[in-house]
């Protein structure tokens, strides 16, 4: 039986107890925040005008639904409204929560048994009526949408940049083969990589080691995700990938360890090379201390990459990873379950790219564990991004044109939101090898 099916009963277990991680420097870098670019582009935040908070991008008809109301003295009835029909579907009270502010309340209201799509708004007397938002079972495909065209019309001028991007959108069709991904848009990214294939390793205008690092694993990517019957393609994709990874590995002190991690765990799943080995070896040997990483930090995609290969490898690694990811999310777990929001009460202290890490674990987890809870978790937390937050405002609804020439974190951002939005709309939360 394969290794992911020989542990996945152990992984099971490792969820329900703490522990110290086997493997804990293999963990993604969780207090990394902002990826650490010269130029950081800010969202466009899109304030609410009612005083109801609410998720304005919309609810799927399953999915939990709450709304809050920050006030005192409020009646506690509430009633939402078809806006097209006009009618009364609903007509509730809402809860009030305890809070330390002797100014002020927190009003809940629940209405998950709101199932029928179509668009509404809340209307309460003392407050009057919410935004209008969504139920819909195509909501998260409609933001996929969005966010790849955001994506894909961002002209990269950082093949960095570019590479780290479609490395998420490539981990989200290896996991969630059902989410909305743009093969076309990856295709085309591989085809500027390929044009200048002579043009990398020579002369004075060579590219750095840790480019040459992070391309060998991008095209090794490519080739496992998206292999098929255009062998000429895949060979030349091949060979790009070798000869860029022979050029980095000749100056392998100047790489950080993540992106060097990154190259050879995703050509060793391809060749079974024991020199990717090697390397995957000198990584676990660096100290905590010692271990320089990127501003992309491609840690997580290296182990996705390493824990997915079906030549021998370390069983114990792969449990050690999963029992520090696992960890990771029980953590996320516990401290969701005392606030408000549903999400972690010191959220408003990380920003949206460390909120985004810790959602593409509980992914993760999800898909591996088969967790209902975590993709609950999950779920608050993209509700939470959408407006579902104190200050009501929607965190990734879209991006600022960046200036020419510079790098927009943005973009970066929401390739990791691809994966989340993958996760929330697949049912197939199941390891499975072919």
């Amino acid at each position: 039986m394969r290794k992911f099916l020989r542990f996945i009963t152990a992984l099971t277990a490792l969820s329900l107890v703490s522990g110290t991680p086997v493997m804990a420097e293999s963990l993604y870098n969780w207090g990394s925040g902002s990826l650490g670019l010269d130029t950081v582009i800010d969202y466009e935040r899109t304030p609410q005008t009612s005083h109801i908070i609410i998720d304005k991008e919309g609810y799927l008809p399953s999915a939990k639904k709450v709304f809050y109301i920050y006030g005192s003295n409020l009646g506690q009835n509430y009633q939402i409204v078809n806006m097209k029909s006009k009618e009364v579907v609903a007509d509730s009270n809402m809860t009030m929560l305890e809070t330390k502010d002797k100014d002020f309340n927190i009003y809940i209201g629940d209405f998950s048994t709101l199932t029928d799509e179509g668009v509404y708004r809340i209307y309460q007397d003392d407050v009057g009526y919410s935004d209008e938002f969504a139920v819909d079972s195509d909501v998260y495909i409609d933001m996929s949408d969005r966010v790849l065209k955001t994506i894909s019309d961002y002209n990269f001028k950082n093949k960095e940049d570019m590479m780290f991007s479609i490395a998420n959108i490539m981990l989200t069709k290896e996991i969630y083969p059902t989410s909305k991904t743009d093969d076309k848009f990856v295709r085309e990214c591989v085809d500027s990589l390929l044009e200048k294939k002579d043009e990398y390793f020579v002369g004075d205008n060579a590219v750095s080691p840790e480019f040459a690092s992070m391309m060998a694993g991008t095209l090794a990517q490519y080739y496992y995700v998206y292999k098929d019957e255009d062998l000429l393609y895949y060979n030349s994709v091949m060979a790009l990938a070798n000869s860029a990874y022979i050029y980095a590995d000749m100056q392998k002190e100047a790489i950080p360890a993540d992106v060097r991690y990154y190259a050879a765990a995703n050509l060793y799943r391809i060749t079974g090379y024991a020199k990717y080995l090697t390397a995957i070896a000198e990584y676990d040997d660096l100290s905590t201390s010692s271990k320089k990483l990127s501003t992309y930090n491609m840690t997580l995609l290296a182990d996705m990459a390493y824990l997915k290969t079906d030549y021998r490898t370390d069983y114990a690694r792969c449990e050690g990873i999963f029992t520090a990811y696992v960890d990771k999310a029980s953590d996320i777990s516990i401290k969701t379950d005392k606030a408000h929001f549903y999400v972690q009460p010191d959220i408003e202290s990380l920003d949206d790219n460390a909120i985004l890490d810790n959602m593409m674990i509980l992914g993760i987890c999800s898909y591996v564990l088969s967790s209902h809870e975590y993709a609950s978790i999950q779920g608050n937390y993209l509700h939470y991004l959408f407006g579902l937050n104190k200050d009501k405002v929607n965190h990734l609804n879209e991006v600022k044109a960046a200036e020419a020439g510079t790098v927009s974190e943005d973009v970066m951002q929401l390739s990791k939101l691809i994966f989340v939005l993958g996760s929330n709309r697949t049912s197939e939360n199941t390891i499975t090898k072919e």
